[in-house]
Formats: structure tokens, C-alpha cells, sequence
């Protein structure tokens, strides 16, 4: 009876399953053509416009450009740099005076980085005059106006142009230092602070929805828009809100994800010459990639972070947590995790088998049972819990953890939202001593190392996947979010104090990744390494200093003291990459697996076939990760903000 039973399961499982699965691609395509030809019938051009053309006529205009925008100049002395082709007694030229033309006047509002809807007003004796975003930015006006002698005169109104693509007085993400825009004075350096009013902060204005006189279903139905979606996707415009530094730490932490994994793959099924690899483990430059597990520790420190600012952000204004903040808390939290997950699983539980079929090894790499089993482990987020049934896209351990993290926090921000600062601390300084003290106690009971076999237990599953010993990083990501908001970015501080930080958070980062090559220098003679104490050190400390090295590089560079490392890390071409870096972690392994596993030939392991693999896997798992987020993230987080109104 029990053998009839199963194959009666097995039966539906593989017969519902797909048929199942079918459906649901049937229904997402049915609406993605459906959204598609509503963006074309009754969508919204001006979106459209905004996101493709705009982009191409800011970039290819020859007047105007960089119209706005003064570098190293202050208002004694009018210096300017502008490129727009007005009359010369309306633009000062470097080294000219506030009287002979060009004024920059405070209105109230400052120009930044951080807030497109701020604007700044230039007012000169020929009445030239910079408006923000809400103008034609390609078709100039005329109006009358009273010039300072009080006598009428003609007025010509131009739109600024910025070279990321924007129609605002935005300050491009790719400039070289941050610089804040007052009437008192314009600020350029590596270490320029913020002025009073130049705050992210304010930046909770909501940008006008262009979808507003649609109907519901309408909008319903644009929010499954392939262009609609791509647009939103491929945009180099920041979110108003959003902390720059954060795009390309994503990105560079995501390719650090996918170079360990190549690593990793290739030296266990495909690289012929592993002896090559295991000498190479004993070089100094080698540690980084021994290192790459710290990348997860990234993703949870950003995670922590972003979760402490923007629940702070929404709550602290009233210094209270409603009802309904709370449950939207959890369940936007799940909506914007859970529908890629679910596809991707489907699609490796139906799909990915075929794909590879009659390649040796294949099979059981990407054998659908284990998802067609465990589905529910993955849908609950508990795979890092119930290790025995997480045979279902391994890598999405990490969800999990981020997941339960994401519901502990509330311990952490309640509190500092309503002023019990105190308790706050002690909640984040309680979660960090749980990772500190189960790493201890792990590494030093059963002599833990992520390199060599483990004396009675299992790295991965009892220490590296568990909750309790990566919550370290999520917790001072908490506390710098935290900073973030209390300080409102701007933290003034002397610029000895700023090159200690620097040195220090350098220093971290370097010992961090390379202090392993202390203990595996002579790993073929020698390969017992480290005695215990100094494997639990290195485990109890090295995420959360990770972490605290994470967390000045984001406060420095949100606060005006990043240099050129924010200009790195804020470039405008990191910001599409970002937007796909969850679906590119959903589906990197598949994709370097399919490369390895079972593969008809093996592979010489050099630094430059590694360094074109790594480049081929990084490339293709973007590119899948676009079909998902345009076909499925992206229309699962427009329905949210048509159904859910958050």
C-alpha cells in the first residue's frame, strides 16, 4: 500500500507538477504580451520617453550640456564651467566676478546627488535662468520678466542637461568628488561634506506617477510591460533614496560570488591539472579567492543596512510602528524574495534536467527530485534549518538566513524608532555577541576549517549555513543604517579623522583576506594549519570586521567623505547590474554547473582561462537574471504597488 502510494505521488509530482508549471509560464506570457500592448495603446509615453530618448538627446545635445553644473567655484567669484551657448555676459568664465553675469541664488532648495526635485535658480542681468525637471527639455520659452534695474527684459528659460541621462539639476553619480549646492558656497574635494540642506534624507518625495490617469486594470496590466519593465530595469537614474556606494559594492560582491563558485566547481569536477590549483592555495594573491565566502557577508551587511534606514525612514516620522507598517514589513519583504524563487525553482524542477541530458554526471546535478520534495522548505525560507531537505538549490541558503534576519530586526529598530535608544543598542549588541559566541564555540569544539577536513562534523552545514553564526555583519549593518539616518549624512568630521578611517578600514581589509596566507603557505607539508585558537579567532572576528571596514566605506561616502572610491562605486552603470543581481544569484550556479558538470572535455586551469570563464559566467548569468526580472521580479513589484499601495 505505502509503494502504491508513492508512485501515486511520484505520478502527480511529475504529471501535475509540469502541467502546473506550464500554466503558470502560459499565464506570464499571456500578461507580458497583454502589458505590452497596453504600454503601446494607453501607456504612459512620457515614461518611455524619459527612460530611452531623454537619455540619448542629454547625451548627443551640443548646447547646454552640463548646463548647471560649477566646479570649484564659489559664489565670491562667480567661477563657473558651463558649456551652454547663451550670450557670454550670461556666464561667468573662470576667474569672473558675481557682477558680470552668472548668479547662482539660493531658492530654498539644494541641487544634489540625492535629490532630483531639488532645483537652483541662476539669476543674472540677462535674465538667464536654470530650471529643474519639469520642463520641455528640449524646447525653449520666452517670457517677460524685471531684470535688477527694474526695467522689463527678455528671459530665456533653459532645461538643465546632465550626462547621466537625467533632465534635473542632479549632480551625475559619476563625478569625481561629491559637491554640495547652496547660495553660500559650492564645495569640491575628496572630502567635501554635505551642506545643511544637501540631505538624502529628504528624499522621500514620491516622483509623480506618470500611470495616475490609468484605470486599475490598466495599470495592472502595464506593470507586465516588456518595455515598461526594461526600461525601469536598464535606467541609469538613481531612486530618490538610495545610497550610491550601494550599486557597485552589489555588483563587485556578486562577481565575487561567481568567481568563487568557478573556482570552486572547476577544481572538484573539470580542471585537469588541480594540482596546479591546490599550489596556488599557497600564494598570497590566491587568498582572495579563498576568501570570497566574506562577499555573503557583504550582502548581509547591506542588508541590515538598508533595512534599519528605510524602516526608520517610514516609521521615524511618527515616531511610532503602526499595524499596518508592521504586517507590510513582512509582506513585502516576502512579495519581492519569493516570485523569482519560485519561478527559477519550477523551472529547475521541469526544465533544467532536460538540458543537459545524456552528459555524464548531469543528472544527478541537476535532478529535479529534490525541488519536487522539498518546494515547501524553500517557500518557508527555512533550508538553512532543515539541512536534510535543502537539497533544492543549495545556494538559496543564504535567502534563508537573510529572511530570518529580516524578521528579527524589528527587536533592533522598534526601539530606536520610539527613542529607546539604549535597548536598541543592547538588542544589536545581543545578536552580535550570538554570532560572536557560537563561532567561538564551533570552531574550537570540533576544529572548524573551511580548507582541510574537519575533525567530527561538517563546516558548511553546522557552522557556515547556520543563522546564528552570520548574523554578525546584519547586525552592524543595523547599527550603520541607523547612523545613516540619525545623522541625516552629514557627519562633519576633521580630515585626520577621515584618513585614520581610511587607513583603518584598509588595513581590515587587507588582513582580513590575507592573514589566511599565514596558514596556508605550507598547506602540501604542513596541512594541519592554524592550531585551534587561532582558527577561532579568526572565525569569532572576521565577518564582523568585514562588516566594520563595510560600514565606514558606506558612512564616508554618504556623507561627502568617499573621494574617488565613491565615484567608483556610485557610477551610474552599476545601477542596471544592481537591479539584477538577486535574479543573477538565483541562477549563476545553474549556469556554471551546466559549463562543468559532466562536460565532454576537461579544462587547463591558467589565470587567463579562469579570468575568461569567470567573465563568460559573470555575462551569462546576467543576462538570464534580465528575462527573470523583466519577465517576473519586475512585474510582481509593479502589482505591489498597484494592489498594496505601499
Amino acid at each position: 500500500m505505502h509503494s502504491i502510494s508513492f508512485d501515486i505521488r511520484k505520478f502527480l509530482i511529475s504529471r501535475v507538477g509540469i502541467r502546473f508549471f506550464s500554466i503558470i509560464l502560459t499565464i506570464l506570457l499571456s500578461l507580458v504580451v497583454a502589458g505590452t500592448l497596453t504600454e503601446f495603446c494607453v501607456g504612459s509615453k512620457t515614461h518611455r520617453r524619459s527612460e530611452f530618448i531623454n537619455a540619448f538627446i542629454s547625451r548627443n545635445s551640443d548646447s547646454d550640456l552640463y548646463s548647471g553644473i560649477v566646479t570649484n567655484g564659489t559664489t565670491n567669484n562667480g567661477i563657473s564651467n558651463m558649456s551652454s551657448s547663451t550670450p557670454n555676459g550670461g556666464i561667468n568664465k573662470p576667474g569672473g566676478h558675481i557682477n558680470g553675469g552668472f548668479e547662482m541664488r539660493d531658492v530654498g532648495h539644494s541641487a544634489s546627488r540625492h535629490d532630483p526635485r531639488h532645483r537652483v535658480s541662476g539669476s543674472a542681468s540677462h535674465g538667464l535662468k536654470i530650471l529643474g525637471s519639469d520642463e520641455d527639455p528640449v524646447h525653449r520659452r520666452s517670457s517677460s520678466t524685471v531684470n535688477a534695474d527694474g526695467e522689463a527684459s527678455h528671459q530665456s528659460e533653459v532645461k538643465s542637461k546632465l550626462p547621466n541621462g537625467d533632465y534635473t539639476d542632479d549632480l551625475p553619480s559619476f563625478y569625481p568628488f561629491r559637491k554640495s549646492v547652496t547660495g553660500r558656497n559650492w564645495l569640491a574635494g575628496p572630502y567635501s561634506r554635505l551642506e545643511e540642506r544637501d540631505d538624502p534624507m529628504r528624499r522621500h518625495e514620491k516622483p509623480q506617477d506618470e500611470t495616475a490617469h490609468l484605470s486599475k486594470w490598466q495599470r495592472l496590466l502595464l506593470a507586465f510591460s516588456l518595455p515598461h519593465n526594461a526600461g525601469k530595469i536598464l535606467s541609469v537614474k538613481a531612486v530618490p533614496g538610495s545610497i550610491g556606494c550601494l550599486h557597485g559594492i552589489r555588483v563587485l560582491s556578486m562577481g565575487w560570488v561567481i568567481l568563487g563558485h568557478v573556482i570552486i566547481f572547476g577544481a572538484a569536477t573539470n580542471f585537469k591539472n588541480r594540482a596546479d590549483i591546490y599550489s596556488q592555495i599557497e600564494t598570497l594573491l590566491f587568498q582572495v579567492i579563498i576568501n570570497a565566502p566574506l562577499s555573503v557577508d557583504t550582502f548581509f551587511f547591506m542588508s541590515g543596512l538598508l533595512t534599519a534606514y528605510l524602516f526608520l525612514k517610514e516609521c521615524g516620522k511618527t515616531e511610532k510602528v503602526t499595524l499596518k507598517q508592521g504586517i507590510m514589513y513582512y509582506v513585502h519583504r516576502y512579495w519581492r524574495l519569493t516570485p523569482p524563487l519560485l519561478i527559477w525553482m519550477m523551472i529547475v524542477a521541469t526544465l533544467v534536467q532536460y538540458v543537459g541530458e545524456g552528459r555524464p554526471g548531469w543528472s544527478d546535478y541537476a535532478s529535479a527530485q529534490p525541488c519536487r520534495d522539498s518546494w515547501w522548505v524553500n517557500m518557508l525560507y527555512i533550508q538553512n534549518l532543515y539541512i536534510e531537505k535543502s537539497g533544492c538549490m543549495g545556494e538559496t541558503w543564504y535567502l534563508a538566513n537573510d529572511m530570518q534576519f529580516y524578521m528579527l530586526a524589528p527587536l533592533v529598530m522598534i526601539p530606536w524608532v520610539y527613542k529607546q535608544r539604549i535597548l536598541g543598542h543592547i538588542m544589536a549588541a545581543l545578536l552580535l555577541s550570538i554570532h560572536l559566541a557560537s563561532n567561538a564555540w564551533l570552531v574550537y569544539e570540533y576544529n572548524f576549517d573551511i580548507l582541510r577536513n574537519n575533525e567530527g562534523g561538517d563546516y558548511s552545514n553546522k557552522l557556515y549555513f547556520r543563522p546564528w553564526a552570520r548574523v554578525g555583519p546584519f547586525a552592524i549593518g543595523l547599527v550603520v543604517g541607523y547612523i545613516l539616518y540619525k545623522t541625516k549624512c552629514k557627519v562633519h568630521l576633521n580630515k585626520y579623522v577621515v584618513a585614520l578611517g581610511w587607513i583603518l578600514a584598509i588595513g581590515i581589509m587587507f588582513t582580513v583576506t590575507l592573514i589566511t596566507y599565514d596558514e596556508n603557505k605550507d598547506l602540501t607539508s604542513d596541512p594541519s594549519g592554524w592550531p585551534v585558537a587561532g582558527k577561532t579567532v579568526y572565525e569569532m572576528l572576521s565577518r564582523p570586521m568585514w562588516a566594520v571596514m563595510l560600514g565606514w566605506i558606506v558612512i564616508a561616502c554618504a556623507t561627502g567623505y568617499g573621494g574617488f572610491i565613491n565615484s567608483i562605486l556610485s557610477w551610474e552603470g552599476f545601477l542596471p547590474l544592481s537591479r539584477l543581481t538577486y535574479c543573477a544569484y538565483l541562477i549563476h550556479l545553474t549556469i556554471i554547473g551546466y559549463e562543468f558538470i559532466g562536460a565532454e572535455s576537461t579544462y587547463l586551469y591558467t589565470v587567463t582561462n579562469l579570468i575568461y570563464r569567470f567573465f563568460g559566467f559573470y555575462v551569462m548569468s546576467y543576462a538570464v537574471a534580465f528575462l527573470l526580472a523583466v519577465g517576473v521580479e519586475a512585474p510582481m513589484l509593479g502589482l505591489e504597488k498597484v494592489l498594496l499601495s505601499r
